[in-house]
């Protein structure tokens, strides 16, 4: 606190200083500084700690103070942390750990200040033995840790033994999810195209799931879905047109004309696709539509078709579906 003297004018002649000390004693339990060491474990870096710690104090929220330590060799350093439950503070001893006396004192900077009416807290350390305190503490660690690494290991085998279960008991239901398409060609070089008439694909490419069926060139869809069908023919024709369209179950998705042109060099061209949905069993092929009546001489002649994705028609078809293949999979995690 500053303290101003003034003259009779009001001119300060001379200024002086008050300062306040408290004498009432830091608390601690018994009015003391007790020193005393320990090793701990800090398992994230996998290594020991010799602590020192020195209280004991009875705050219940950290002091706005620090103890500092002393090592025998003099070299000085301060608390790192506050353990508010045994009301101590506590120090890291440095390397390499030194025997003989350590202390501890409030580090508060005034000359008469309450730390000068607590004694300075004292241990001795044995620096080999407390060094082979942390070597046993650092071995139980690592014995600790390989136990729970060899459980980890047990324990994942016995999740791999249950994956392997699960698996050998899913595949069979994986299996029954199908997978089609199919692409063929023609083989003919001519082909009469009377009206109507299958048209006939000898050459097949490519059958995945065996949809197509050579023998009538038809193909049967294995499961109710959405399927895409696909049909291209490219060559030569001795009228003005041809036309040929993708059926289903007789019914005509799609047509695809070939039209004879004005200079007539050809060669000449068409295509369809048909996106529908089909039901289980129904079949589709292609044929020449009728009043058709030319031959046609081929250069290139193509048909695709493939599964886009499963469908069971109404909403509560399509659930009932789900819920079944969810309760054999329920089946199957249940064991």
């Amino acid at each position: 606190i500053a303290v101003y003297f003034n003259d009779d004018t009001g001119n300060i002649v001379e200024t002086k200083g008050i300062r306040l000390y408290i004498y009432d004693s830091l608390p601690t339990t018994d009015g003391k500084l007790h020193a005393a060491i320990r090793s701990t474990l800090r398992k994230d870096e996998m290594a020991t700690h010799a602590l020192i710690t020195c209280g004991n104090f009875s705050y219940l929220t950290p002091p706005p103070f620090q103890v500092v330590f002393w090592s025998p060799n003099g070299r000085s350093f301060q608390s790192h942390a506050y353990d508010i439950e045994a009301g101590t503070f506590i120090g890291v001893v440095p390397y390499p750990i030194v025997s003989g006396e350590y202390k501890c004192d409030v580090s508060i900077d005034q000359p008469k200040s309450c730390a000068k009416k607590l004694h300075q807290g004292r241990v001795t350390v044995n620096a080999t033995a407390i060094q082979g305190t942390m070597v046993e503490a650092k071995t139980k660690l690592l014995n600790d840790y390989l136990d729970y690494l060899t459980d980890q290991v047990e324990q994942l085998k016995v999740v791999k033994e249950d994956l392997e279960t699960k698996t050998s008991l899913l595949n069979p239901l994986l299996e029954q999810i199908p997978g089609m398409a199919f692409n063929v060609e023609l083989s003919d070089e001519d082909l009469a195209a009377e009206s109507p008439k299958a048209l006939e694909f000898n050459n097949v490419l490519y059958n995945h799931g065996d949809g197509f069926m050579t023998k009538t060139s038809e193909f049967e869809a294995p499961v109710q879905g959405v399927y895409v069908f696909y049909f291209h023919f490219a060559g030569e024709v001795d009228s003005v047109s041809m036309t040929s369209s993708i059926y289903v179950n007789d019914e005509k998705v799609c047509t695809a004309m070939m039209k004879d042109d004005e200079d007539g060099d050809g060669p000449y061209q068409g295509s369809c696709m048909a996106i529908m949905t089909m039901a289980e069993g129904e079949r589709a092929h292609i044929s020449v539509d009728e009043d058709t009546d030319s031959k046609y001489k081929h250069l290139t002649t193509s048909y695709t078709g493939f599964l886009l994705g499963t469908d069971y028609g109404s909403v509560q078809a399509r659930n009932t579906k789900k819920n079944e293949y969810i309760a054999r999979w329920d089946a199957i995690m249940d064991q």
